[in-house]
C-alpha cells in the first residue's frame, strides 16, 4: 500500500511539472511567457524581403518640370545663321540673319535599374518665338547613400562632354519652313524651296556639329549646377535603396525601393501606384507595407515616440498596466493588437479590426468599426475598440509623419511633402503627397 501511494505521488509531481510547462501555469508565468515570445519574434530583425518595405514613386513629368525650372535661367546665346546664294545674280547673297539658342527644358525618360534618363531640348529661337528643338539624350547614375537615405541626381560636365545632339525629322521640317519664311516675297522667284533645303541640311549639320561645340562651351557648360536634385527618403533603418523606371516617359514614373531592417513583409505584389489616388490629389505616392507599418509603431514605442502602456479604459497612461505590440497579418481584421498585463490579475489579449484611413491637409484620420477580442488569457476588462482605434491612429499617424520626411531639394529651393490623400490598398498603406517649397522659419530651424 505504501509503494502504491509513492507511486501515485511520484505521477502526480510529474504530471504537474508537466502541466506547469504547458497549460496549468499560473496566469501571469504563461502570460509573461506569451510576451516574451512574441516581442522576440516581432523584435528580429528580418531577412532582405523579395519586396522592398517602402517604394515612393515620383512622375517623370514631376520630375522633368521640376529641373526644366532652374535651367531657364540660363542665358541663351547668338548663332548667326548662312547666308543664300542667289544664282540669278551672281555677288549677291542673301542673309537670312541670326538665330538665339537656349535650353527649353528637361525631360526624364525610362532607363535601365540604378539609372535615370535625361533629354535636354535645346530651343531654337527668332524673335523670342520657337522655331524649332535639338535634342541632347544622357543617362545618369545617380549617387546613392543609404546612411543619409538619399539619391542624388546630378548632370555632370563628364556627362554633358558625351552629349550626342540630334534632330528628328519632325524638327527638320520646322527648320526648313523657318528658314523659307526668311526669303521675302520679292526674291522667292530667284530662291527655290529646294534650294532653301539645302541650305537648312548645311544649317542643320553645323548646329549639329561644328556649331554644337560652341553651344556645348558657352551654352551648356556650367549647366550642372542647374540640372541637379537630390531625394531624401524618410528616415527608416534603410538596409539598402534601389532604383527603377516603370511606364513610359509621358506617363511614367521612378520608382525609389527602400530596403530595411523591420521586421516585416515587403510591399504586395502589384503597382506602386494606387488608381485610388489621382495625380492631382499627389503627383507624389509612398507605398508601405502595412507589416511594416506596425513594426514601425513598435519601435516607435520603444524609443518612446509614441505612448507604449495604456490604462484599462483603452487611453494612453503612463502609468497603466497594459503594454501592447502591433502586427498585421492578411486576412480578416488584419490589423492585431497584442495587449499584455504581467501585474496584479494578469491578462493577455489579442485584438483585430480593419483600419479605414484618409488624409486631408496633412492631418492623417482613422478610424476602426470592426475592433474584437479575438484571444484572451485572464479576465479582460479593458475597452478594447477604444484602445486598439487609439494605438492604431498613433501608429498610421506617426508612419504618415515619416513618410511625409521624404523631400527633394533643388538647387537653392528645398521641397517638403505633406499627404494630400491616405488609403489601405492590398495589404499597404499608400500616401499621395504634394510638394511646396520649405518655409524660410523651417529651413532656419534645421
Amino acid at each position: 500500500m505504501r509503494f502504491r501511494v509513492c507511486t501515485l505521488l511520484t505521477v502526480a509531481a510529474a504530471l504537474c511539472v508537466t502541466q506547469m510547462m504547458t497549460g496549468c501555469a499560473s496566469p501571469c508565468a504563461r502570460v509573461k511567457q506569451r510576451q516574451d515570445e512574441l516581442m522576440g519574434q516581432l523584435g528580429t530583425p528580418a531577412r532582405a524581403p523579395a519586396s522592398p518595405h517602402l517604394v515612393a514613386s515620383v512622375p517623370f513629368s514631376t520630375m522633368g518640370w521640376m529641373l526644366s525650372q532652374p535651367v531657364k535661367k540660363i542665358r541663351p546665346i547668338a548663332l548667326p545663321l548662312p547666308d543664300i546664294d542667289l544664282p540669278q545674280v551672281p555677288g549677291l547673297k542673301l542673309g537670312l540673319g541670326s538665330v538665339a539658342i537656349g535650353i527649353d527644358r528637361v525631360t526624364v525618360q525610362p532607363a535601365p535599374d540604378g539609372q535615370v534618363g535625361l533629354q535636354i531640348a535645346l530651343g531654337i529661337l527668332s524673335g523670342g518665338k520657337p522655331v524649332t528643338s535639338i535634342l541632347l539624350d544622357a543617362r545618369i547614375t545617380p549617387q546613392i547613400d543609404p546612411g543619409k537615405g538619399s539619391v542624388l541626381l546630378a548632370l555632370s560636365p563628364r556627362d554633358i562632354a558625351s552629349l550626342k545632339p540630334s534632330l528628328p525629322p519632325g524638327q527638320r521640317s520646322k527648320l526648313i519652313d523657318y528658314l523659307w519664311s526668311r526669303v521675302p516675297g520679292s526674291v522667292r522667284g530667284l530662291v527655290s524651296r529646294g534650294r532653301v533645303e539645302q541650305v537648312a541640311g548645311g544649317v542643320i549639320n553645323d548646329l549639329l556639329g561644328r556649331s554644337f561645340e560652341s553651344i556645348r562651351s558657352k551654352l551648356l557648360t556650367g549647366a550642372e549646377r542647374f540640372v541637379q536634385f537630390e531625394i531624401t527618403v524618410p528616415p527608416l533603418p534603410i538596409r539598402q535603396i534601389q532604383l527603377r523606371s516603370q511606364g513610359d516617359a509621358r506617363t511614367g514614373a521612378l520608382e525609389i525601393a527602400v530596403y530595411t531592417t523591420l521586421a516585416a513583409q515587403g510591399v504586395s505584389p502589384g503597382p506602386v501606384r494606387a488608381s485610388a489616388i489621382p495625380l492631382t490629389s499627389g503627383p507624389v505616392q509612398v507605398r508601405m507595407s502595412a507589416s511594416a507599418a506596425a513594426a514601425l509603431g513598435n519601435k516607435a514605442m520603444a524609443s518612446g515616440h509614441i505612448p507604449a502602456r495604456y490604462g484599462e479604459d483603452g487611453s494612453p497612461n503612463a502609468q497603466g498596466p497594459f503594454t501592447v505590440a502591433l502586427a498585421w497579418e492578411a486576412g480578416p481584421r488584419p490589423l492585431k493588437l497584442h495587449a499584455f498585463k504581467t501585474t496584479g490579475d494578469c491578462v493577455y489579449l489579442q485584438l483585430g479590426g480593419t483600419p479605414q484611413v484618409s488624409a486631408n491637409a496633412g492631418d492623417l484620420a482613422i478610424k476602426i468599426d470592426d475592433a474584437k477580442i479575438e484571444r484572451s488569457d485572464g479576465p479582460a476588462r479593458i475597452r478594447a475598440g477604444i484602445l486598439l482605434s487609439g494605438i492604431g491612429r498613433e501608429t498610421f499617424e506617426f508612419t504618415e509623419k515619416t513618410a511625409a520626411r521624404f523631400a527633394i531639394e533643388l538647387p537653392g529651393a528645398p521641397l517638403q511633402a505633406s499627404a494630400s490623400a491616405a488609403i489601405l490598398d492590398r495589404d499597404d498603406l499608400v500616401l499621395g503627397l504634394n510638394l511646396a517649397p520649405v518655409r524660410s522659419e523651417s529651413r532656419r530651424a534645421k
